[in-house]
């Protein structure tokens, strides 16, 4: 499911969007969830068109694993994410807090 968001989007934005998608997937009580996670999101990405910072990955992953205890399936392809020095801090935030409210 995609969900246009506008250019600059920040955490508060996305964290809004991410929500009215969040509603509509546990409305249909998924079997698996895939989450392409794309990291060009990042706000010191060069090719960034939103300002996701560190704290929203953190924000991303809690919220996607809270909102979805009872899906026993996960996928997470990470793509995009370019030339920045905290990709890996990034990806990894992500992924913990993901882990952490799935409680695994």
């Amino acid at each position: 499911m995609n969900v246009i968001l506008p250019k600059g989007c920040g955490n508060i934005d996305y964290e809004a969007g991410l929500t009215r998608v969040l509603d509509r997937v546990e409305a249909f009580n998924p079997e698996a969830i895939v989450v392409s996670f794309g990291i060009d999101t990042y706000i010191d990405d060069p090719f960034a068109e939103f300002k996701i910072t560190t704290d929203g990955y953190n924000m991303i992953g809690g919220l996607l694993g809270r909102r979805n205890k009872n899906v026993q399936r996960w996928i997470v392809v990470q793509e995009g994410g370019y030339l920045v020095e905290k990709l890996g801090l990034n990806c990894v935030t992500f992924l913990d807090a993901l882990k952490s409210a799935l409680e695994i």
